[in-house]
């Protein structure tokens, strides 16, 4: 056996380690963007074709520049946060199962919310058919379809999960002006709107309340808000039992 067949990079090979076969390399395309087969050794390829379809490749951690250098790649990144966003709709479905069939192959697209990990997962064939095929157009289609799914009143546990804006629906001058605003965007003040709703709807980075995107404020955030005001209360009324414990004692001393 060759000496040298155990190493892929590099490396010098022999005629029984190395008969030419190509395949893409998982390096050049994250540092490169380039999806030409290029000559590797037997051992490489027989790795490189088992792992193919399995998502095993970090993108974010071994190349942040990438998705900015690709729009492909940045339009799949958008994707995946929007069917992060619909996991918990779609998972508490009855329909779920018809609806993870749009993800054919690719059922690891939609990961769940919060799990940035595996939201940047990615298999070598997945890369190569963002940069090479129309996966991100079909990607973004899938994504379209789940959302009037959610939405479109046809399944009423998903779309009875929607928010409303509290900016809009709290009575005030203030909200007639955020409404009118948005009705001239096209936005509908009146309708629910869901987190993956990307282009009119944000949460909140404290608290996690939905909100119009042109509504929200940060310092001014109506759930922060509440919050503040509930902890407050909690917090009073943990330092009144305690002062009316204590004064309870000091009557019982006094008396004793």
């Amino acid at each position: 056996m060759c000496v040298w067949c155990f190493r892929t990079t590099d490396a010098l090979h022999c005629r029984q380690c190395h008969g030419n076969a190509r395949r893409v390399v998982p390096a050049l395309i994250l540092h490169r963007l380039e999806t030409k087969p290029r000559p590797v050794c037997w051992l490489a390829a027989r790795y490189l074709r088992a792992i193919e379809t399995t998502p095993a490749l970090g993108v974010s951690s071994i190349n942040n520049q990438l998705f900015q250098r690709s729009a492909k790649l940045a339009l799949v990144q958008r994707v995946r946060k929007q069917l992060s966003l619909m996991h918990a709709y779609i998972m508490t479905c009855p329909q779920r199962a018809s609806l993870l069939q749009q993800l054919g192959s690719r059922p690891h697209m939609m990961s769940a919310e919060g799990d940035y990990f595996a939201q940047d997962m990615y298999s070598l064939r997945d890369l190569i058919d963002i940069l090479d095929s129309d996966l991100a157009d079909r990607l973004a289609a899938t994504a379209t379809a789940l959302a009037a799914h959610i939405m479109g009143g046809n399944c009423s546990i998903c779309s009875s999960k929607g928010f409303f804006c509290e900016y809009c629906t709290t009575p005030s001058s203030a909200a007639n002006a955020r409404r009118r605003a948005l009705a001239e965007t096209g936005v509908n003040p009146e309708a629910p709107i869901y987190p993956f709703q990307l282009d009119i709807v944000t949460q909140c980075d404290a608290c996690g309340g939905t909100f119009h995107r042109a509504c929200h404020k940060p310092a001014e955030c109506p759930k922060c808000a509440r919050r503040g005001k509930r902890s407050g209360s909690q917090v009073f009324a943990a330092d009144s039992g305690g002062l009316a414990a204590a004064a309870a004692d000091a009557g019982k001393s006094a008396i004793g």
